[in-house]
């Protein structure tokens, strides 16, 4: 849905890394930013998607990705970084790398038709 992209980018709701191997697209993070009726005091920066081409994986590349994502998002004063993923494509191992803590589960199912 590029049109709800767009207008979460104009509204300052939508923050994107990239990162590139002489150019080309390797890995991305993109984020949602939004207040959190929750906890008013905090900016929130809620994750939509992780990616690292399968050829930078189990290295450093996605480490590096989530250092510079979090020292941006503080720029711009965000105070709570989460971060979610699917159980069948866990990376764990990094969120505790960059001293992440698991905060909830989350359940879903599909009601649609």
């Amino acid at each position: 849905d590029y049109d709800t992209y767009y207008q979460l980018e104009e509204h300052g709701n939508l923050h994107i890394v990239t990162v590139r191997d002489e150019g080309e697209l390797i890995g991305y993070y993109i984020s949602y930013v939004h207040p959190n009726p929750h906890y008013k005091d905090h900016l929130f920066a809620v994750n939509d998607v992780l990616f690292v081409h399968p050829d930078y994986r189990g290295g450093i590349v996605a480490y590096k990705m989530l250092a510079y994502a979090e020292k941006e998002l503080k720029k711009i004063g965000v105070s709570v970084m989460m971060i979610h993923m699917k159980t069948a494509f866990p990376f764990e191992k990094l969120c505790e790398a960059r001293d992440m803590d698991k905060a909830e589960y989350v359940y879903s199912k599909f009601i649609g038709e």
